[in-house]
């Protein structure tokens, strides 16, 4: 749904996602195992791809698995998807760090350990872990009511962008740690409307002053928001553990896959939720899954947890403290089937939303916003803003994408 206008970036996001688009691509491509069950891999960055290639023992490097190849590709592929079963492709993806699941029912996955720990937890999970006198938060203006609030943004690719451009949206101070410049940056195509009213810094974390300056914006913060993979910042010294030593007080918003259940160390993505999950097929068959158009599994979890912190940001203001807000990919995919079963009993009518019925916003009339002014250069062209506030009316300029390397915007 983001656009742009610059030529450069334009051209960097297609190749992007030419490159992810092949035959190993979970969303588009399912492959029938030995014992007559569907599998899908899910490997969006190269690195992971790589790993993927050499785990199946494919004929070619990771890099020649390309679009065009497709047809091709898939042909070896189901080959070797046909020599073991779907549970041991599993647990091959998940062996080496990356992505892959045998195509569940959504029954299947209910009657799993996972899965029954996934569906016992509360769709937003809320812990107090310190104490600590409620703050003098924020100056509310024309930015919105979380001005003055600081967000650092350790998020990447879509579900943790989206819970913090709501944030932003909302006027709080946002400021994300990229791994790299806009224009090389890998599967910025997937990533760039979950940029939008956000102030950018590049540090590279395998440098000791650039990872000392990430501990002090960690320091500063009122709000970390987290969706790597758990750990994968461990060998920093940015574990969940070493971020509360350095601030006990923050808010610590984290999206996984797997929730804090057995598998909270492994990777997932929003497809894979969904074909693991039940969702997939529910959308289609267990003889023909088919994934949700536009990863709405990515945009639900991400706006929950954006709800569970403002909530957790209301509840500090009365009560002080220091706090964990957590939800995954897997819960929001049962979240959508508890809504869906409601809708399917009769429980729930669409038509009569509230929000829709009574609030005129002049900007929805448009999907996409053109905003000047950011960082890719050009006019990069958002999503129109998810957000309602009837106190402080939009200002466009919110969503301008600014980078200026030092740290927080301070407006």
């Amino acid at each position: 749904m983001s656009d742009h206008k610059g030529k450069e970036f334009r051209a960097a996001r297609i190749k992007s996602a030419m490159m992810v688009n092949n035959a190993l691509n979970g969303s588009f491509y399912k492959y029938r195992a030995k014992d007559g069950r569907d599998v899908s891999f899910h490997v969006y960055y190269q690195n992971q791809q790589a790993r993927l290639v050499k785990a199946l023992g494919l004929s070619k490097p990771s890099e020649k698995y390309a679009m065009f190849s497709t047809k091709k590709d898939r042909k070896e592929i189901s080959q070797i998807t046909a020599r073991s079963t779907a549970l041991e492709l599993e647990e091959l993806a998940f062996g080496c760090d990356t992505c892959g699941c045998m195509i569940r029912s959504r029954e299947e996955w209910e009657n799993t350990e996972v899965g029954k720990a996934v569906v016992s937890m509360p769709l937003i999970r809320q812990e107090k872990e310190a104490e600590c006198p409620a703050p003098d938060w924020g100056n509310p203006n024309s930015r919105g009511p979380l001005s003055g609030i600081k967000v650092l943004d350790l998020t990447h690719i879509i579900a943790g962008p989206a819970c913090s451009r709501i944030l932003a949206e909302y006027g709080a101070d946002v400021l994300m740690i990229r791994r790299g410049k806009y224009f090389n940056q890998e599967q910025a195509m997937l990533e760039f409307d979950g940029w939008a009213g956000k102030q950018s810094i590049q540090l590279d974390f395998n440098i000791p002053e650039q990872l000392e300056r990430a501990k002090q914006l960690i320091k500063e913060a009122d709000v970390v928001t987290y969706s790597y993979q758990n750990g994968a910042l461990d060998k920093f010294g940015l574990s969940e553990a070493d971020i509360r030593k350095l601030n006990p007080n923050v808010i610590y918003a984290n999206l996984m896959c797997f929730s804090d259940t057995v598998w909270k160390d492994r990777p997932g993505w929003a497809p894979l939720a969904e074909d693991i999950t039940g969702l997939s097929v529910r959308n289609g068959s267990l003889e023909q899954p088919v994934n949700l158009n536009g990863v709405p599994l990515d945009y639900f979890p991400g706006f929950i947890l954006a709800l569970g912190t403002l909530l957790t940001i209301a509840k500090k203001l009365k009560e002080g403290g220091g706090y964990k807000v957590t939800t995954s990919l897997t819960r929001g995919t049962q979240y959508l089937h508890e809504c869906t079963d409601l809708c399917e009993k009769g429980g729930v009518s669409p038509s009569l939303s509230s929000l829709a019925d009574s609030t005129q916003e002049p900007i929805w009339d448009s999907v996409v916003q053109y905003v000047g002014g950011c960082a890719t250069g050009g006019i990069a062209g958002f999503p129109s803003p998810a957000t309602v506030n009837s106190a402080y009316p939009l200002n466009l300029k919110n969503l301008q994408f600014t980078d200026g390397n030092k740290g927080w915007n301070q407006n």
